[in-house]
């Protein structure tokens, strides 16, 4: 699968296991460049599309593709996109159901991290050339739009 000439294929490729939170063994992912990386629930549901590396300025080889996933990983809400979608929509509308909601310092950081590590996992692509920042973005704004056979994102897609 490509988009604008770039493979995406590993994105999308549901016959390779996909790395799941709870061990996102960050040290397999390249250590400099841009980063595009979809999430899948247990499903296999097209959950998200995000990006990492991309601070304007940095030059390439101090862009970091692994702390965006470290971020996501850690279930922290502070800053991070991902965190705050999943706990909306994901954990928040649990806790609802259950009816079993004390309010405790940090409880939805941590119900969130439980959940993404429980049920969340990721595949990725790293580009480590001058417009990596370019092309992830790119690439982000169209998976973004439904241009895979994926469709859109169920957290972040724009329809």
């Amino acid at each position: 699968m490509e988009i604008d000439g770039h493979d995406i294929t590993p994105l999308f490729d549901l016959d390779t296991p996909p790395i799941p939170f709870s061990n996102p063994a960050v040290e397999n992912i390249q250590p400099f460049g841009s980063i595009i990386y979809t999430v899948w629930n247990t499903n296999n549901d097209f959950i998200y599309v995000g990006i990492g590396g991309v601070k304007t300025g940095v030059p390439l080889r101090q862009r970091n593709p692994r702390s965006r996933i470290n971020q996501h990983s850690s279930g922290m809400r502070s800053g991070d996109q991902f965190c705050v979608y999943v706990q909306e929509f994901l954990v928040i509308p649990k806790i609802v159901k259950s009816g079993n909601y004390v309010p405790e310092k940090g409880l939805l950081d941590k119900l969130t991290k439980k959940y993404i590590h429980e049920n969340l996992s990721y595949r990725y692509v790293v580009f480590q050339d001058e417009n990596s920042i370019q092309i992830v973005r790119s690439l982000e704004s169209k998976i973004k739009c439904g241009e895979s056979s994926f469709g859109t994102p169920f957290l972040n897609g724009v329809e």
